[in-house]
């Protein structure tokens, strides 16, 4: 009882921390190059509904079964996408979360494209809404150094800024958030959609008799 007591301490610490987590996935320069020179076949596919995302473009990486099952296209672009480079990826971002104490499956994992002189929305990523997730943010291709990405908290503060390469960024509830490309090449993000146990949970997974 005593160590379960501690352990649910320690998750609550740990909530507390990711409210301002940053964690940065190890810099993987060669594989950043590949997804600049991914073929534009991979960038044909457009999941996104919402008019905010009319001039960006998405791969899916990691998708909930129900979608693969029911979009054909999305088990095709599964099966063409995840490249030795993708599954590098996903590891590292992996690795990250249990380095950083971030428990849980990733339901979710999408590279958007915004290219020169194109732009995200301002919107509001209500993906999973309605569920317990969290969502995080990982630029891996920066066509410059301005600022262009745009967010602003529940609070009214705003930030624009130019996020680090390979930074996951996690993003709070009913964050507003919009990005505009002014550099001469490609800007590619990666968002990840996660969902979350507690520490207490996670050890008794990793310590269940199978």
């Amino acid at each position: 009882m005593a160590f379960e007591s501690a352990m649910d301490s320690v998750d609550r610490r740990l909530i507390l921390k990711e409210t301002v987590t940053v964690c940065q996935v190890p810099e993987r320069p060669e594989i950043t190059r590949r997804f600049r020179e991914l073929s534009e076949d991979f960038w044909k596919i457009q999941k996104f509904d919402s008019p905010q995302f009319a001039e960006a473009e998405a791969i899916p990486l990691i998708t909930p079964s129900g979608e693969l099952e029911d979009e054909g296209i999305y088990k095709t672009f599964m099966t063409n996408a995840v490249s030795t480079d993708v599954s590098t990826l996903m590891n590292s971002i992996e690795t990250t979360f249990q380095t950083s104490s971030i428990f849980g499956a990733i339901l979710r994992c999408v590279l958007v494209r915004v290219r020169s002189g194109k732009k995200i929305y301002p919107h509001i990523d209500d993906t999973f809404l309605g569920t317990d997730h969290e969502i995080y943010r990982m630029q891996l291709v920066s066509s410059t150094d301005k600022p262009f990405w745009t967010t602003t908290d529940s609070l009214g503060g705003k930030k624009c800024l130019s996020p680090a390469l390979y930074e996951m960024r996690r993003l709070p509830h009913r964050l507003i958030q919009s990005e505009e490309n002014p550099g001469l090449n490609d800007n590619i993000h990666a968002l990840i959609y996660i969902q979350r146990v507690t520490a207490t949970q996670e050890l008794a997974r990793l310590t269940a008799v199978t």
